[in-house]
């Protein structure tokens, strides 16, 4: 079950990970479709180290991928939230968001 806020949105709880995607521009009304394993695509073997795949729409303005080295917690304005603490964030575009689950 999904819940949406202005300022973010609560994606609820995932193997007993809590996850929250917060937007510099809330006024988007976005969608989320899936919270999965980036490997497997499973959304019961989300570990802490895993990277994690968000499907949905509108979760973010544009397409950005990180570069260098280290992943930012913020990218095109966009954060991912896992247990309230910023997760490293790889690639975001209106329809998928990978990130580094924390």
């Amino acid at each position: 079950m999904f819940f949406m806020r202005r300022s973010g949105l609560f994606l609820g709880h995932f193997t007993g990970l809590a996850f929250s995607l917060f937007l510099l521009n809330g006024a988007r009304a976005q969608t989320i479709l899936a919270v999965t394993n980036a490997a497997s695509f499973a959304v019961d073997n989300l570990a802490p180290g895993s990277i994690g795949v968000l499907f949905g729409s509108d979760l973010a303005p544009g397409t950005a991928q990180a570069t260098g080295s280290g992943w930012p917690t913020q990218l095109a304005g966009v954060s991912v939230y896992v247990d309230g603490t910023a997760a490293p964030i790889y690639f975001v575009s209106p329809g998928q968001i990978n990130f580094q689950v924390s």
